[in-house]
């Protein structure tokens, strides 16, 4: 099953996309754990989406049999890359949560820009 919600980068989106996402997998039986998880690596995949791409930006979650996918779409191609912040930086550790939380994770280029995703292993 897949939910899918187009966002532009506004005060409060990275919440409304936690409340999708939130919404999305409490619809296909998660919960718990795992929709705590997702809603936290959602905020990280927005925040790089709103930062960096700077336009509107679609997000997508995906449920199969053994995965759920959180995806975010934007029309930046530059891919992200794990960095190394200093210890005094308020930004930059983002995708080593992602990194560390999800199952797996990856970034490619689209037609349009870049996909981001996470999985998150399991279903219910």
């Amino acid at each position: 099953m897949e939910h899918r919600q187009s966002f532009v980068p506004e005060r409060g989106v990275v919440g409304d996309a936690r409340h999708m996402v939130a919404a999305a997998l409490a619809d296909e039986g998660f919960g718990g754990e795992a929709c705590f998880v997702a809603t936290v690596l959602t905020s990280e995949l927005v925040t790089n989406a709103v930062i960096h791409a700077g336009g509107a930006f679609e997000l997508v979650v995906t449920v199969d049999d053994d995965r759920a996918r959180v995806a975010v779409e934007d029309s930046d191609g530059r891919l992200p890359q794990l960095g190394r912040a200093p210890p005094d930086a308020t930004t930059g550790r983002g995708l080593k949560l992602v990194d560390a939380m999800a199952s797996a994770w990856g970034a490619e280029r689209s037609t349009t820009g870049k996909v981001v995703w996470f999985d998150l292993a399991g279903r219910r």
